[in-house]
């Protein structure tokens, strides 16, 4: 999907800035109603940009019993809403205007089962994710978001031994857990539109909650954990290979792009890197270059490949950051005209190239009128 992909099916409201902090709505099992497109617009007054998916296309109960018919509908074609919801935050990601460390997600009642499986599916995407008097069940260990819930008591909907299973499985799983009960209250009592159900104290103390909470700071990404790792500048470093779990990371400490140079079959290479940088909204290249035999259609394909870049934060590495660091001098030196001593320090640190490494940045550095002799 790129940047100026179609809007899914669904609800989008935009701060007066047009850009802010994504927040994906899912729906509680009546669709896709006033009441969530209200939400929606309340986020966007605070500066998020809000998107709500509709999952159910279009149709909206007011009866409980017109409501589990449709719930019971969107059951049946579970992974297709799966899909749905996955592809909607791809979309406000990407159209949230700023590079962020991915999304929150609210979820009402049926949306908060998906909020939580979507928080699993995509660690690397969601990093907070709010309930609304819904739980679910799932493997919480890959999950990387803090978690805020607001329940109902008591609740004919939500027994309160399933909120209290959800909270104590999130604590096993390390995650950051904030669990409010509001007593007197029961299902819906955030939404206006369900009269009976509707308590106005509980649902603005929710909702005070609910903004401290995706306002809160950051947390301060980990640095890059990879071998041999060199920051050249705030925008592009340089490395050896990453575990499939510093790859998962690399959106959060504010990556745009990865040229991966070494081959698929090098022994430490993560088989599904693409997608895992991909899925964080990242540009991913990969430009195997043959360690054994380096060649000038190399050096050109890589500094085509940095010119789209462009001024996003950049990861270049390959298996132990010779290629990686060579390329990166060469195209510094050639392209950028930085000084070519003070650009071979970051080279040094790694390595010294010797065969037919030295003999193509000698080549290609005498090509290019640069007077330079590697050490």
């Amino acid at each position: 999907m790129t940047a100026d992909a179609p809007q899914p099916d669904g609800y989008l409201a935009l701060p007066a800035a047009s850009h802010g902090l994504p927040v994906l709505v899912l729906h509680p099992w009546w669709g896709l109603n006033a009441t969530v497109r209200a939400t929606c617009d309340r986020l966007a007054r605070e500066g998020f940009v809000a998107f709500a998916p509709d999952l159910y296309h279009g149709k909206v109960a007011d009866s409980i019993d017109g409501a589990q018919a449709l719930a019971r509908a969107l059951d049946a074609r579970q992974l297709q809403a799966k899909a749905q919801i996955a592809q909607a935050a791809r979309f406000l990601q990407q159209r949230a205007g700023r590079d962020h460390r991915g999304v929150a997600v609210i979820g009402f009642s049926l949306g908060a089962y998906y909020a939580l499986d979507l928080a699993a599916a995509e660690p690397e995407r969601v990093h907070s994710v709010v309930l609304f008097y819904g739980t679910g069940g799932g493997d919480w260990s890959k999950s990387r978001a803090d978690y805020l819930g607001h329940f109902a008591e008591p609740d004919d909907y939500e027994p309160k031994a399933d909120v209290d299973a959800l909270e104590a499985a999130l604590r096993r799983a390390g995650r950051r857990v904030e669990f409010h009960r509001y007593p007197g209250s029961g299902h819906w009592f955030f939404e206006p539109d369900r009269t009976q159900a509707y308590n106005p104290a509980a649902a603005t103390l929710a909702w005070e909650r609910t903004l401290a909470f995706l306002h809160r700071p950051a947390a301060p990404a980990p640095e890059l954990q990879a071998p041999n790792v060199v920051a050249i500048s705030e925008k592009l470093v340089t490395s050896g290979q990453p575990r499939a779990e510093a790859l998962a990371l690399l959106g959060a400490q504010g990556y745009g792009a990865v040229i991966n140079l070494a081959p698929p079959s090098a022994p430490d290479a993560v088989a599904d890197e693409a997608a895992i940088v991909r899925r964080q909204g990242l540009e991913y290249i990969s430009l195997p270059v043959p360690f054994d035999r380096p060649a000038p259609s190399d050096v050109e394909a890589f500094a085509a490949a940095m010119q789209r870049v462009g001024g996003r934060k950049l990861l270049v590495h390959c298996q132990v950051n010779m290629r990686a660091s060579s390329m990166v001098f060469l195209y510094r030196a050639i392209v950028a005209r930085e000084d070519a001593d003070r650009a071979y320090e970051a080279v040094a640190r790694v390595w010294s190239p010797s065969g037919p490494w030295k003999e193509l940045i000698v080549g290609e550095l005498r090509k290019a009128g640069i007077a330079f002799e590697p050490y």
